[in-house]
């Protein structure tokens, strides 16, 4: 059986399709840690395109702050809004409902700006 490689465009295409997954699901669960880390997961996935977009080979942290130094601090603020709701909300369960509103906006708008890189 003989593999297709994927294009560029398919490639991008499949991180920007999974962090929409995970930011509509997100909106579709009435449990906040897991509203929590599904909205970690789609920062995540977003992160990984820059990444490869970028040609980035380095650990998360240092790739994030090689990403906000091309991009700007709304990287860096996204993966810090991120952990915050991976530790805060998933693993602690510390997080309330009234708390999401915000970072969810927020979550979406670096996920549309993330896209907007790549898709220009």
């Amino acid at each position: 059986m003989e593999s297709k490689s994927l294009t560029q465009n398919q490639f991008f295409s499949y991180f920007m399709t999974t962090s929409d997954m995970y930011l509509n699901l997100s909106k579709s669960s009435d449990v906040v840690p897991t509203r929590c880390e599904l909205l970690y997961e789609s920062v995540s996935s977003s992160i990984k395109m820059l990444q490869y977009y970028f040609h980035i080979d380095k650990p998360r942290d240092e790739t994030v702050r090689i990403l906000s130094d091309i991009l700007g601090d709304w990287v860096q603020e996204a993966y810090d809004i991120a952990l915050k709701l991976h530790y805060d909300g998933y693993i602690s369960e510390n997080l309330l409902e009234e708390d999401l509103a915000v970072y969810e906006e927020k979550i979406r708008s670096f996920v549309r700006d993330a896209e907007e890189v790549i898709t220009g």
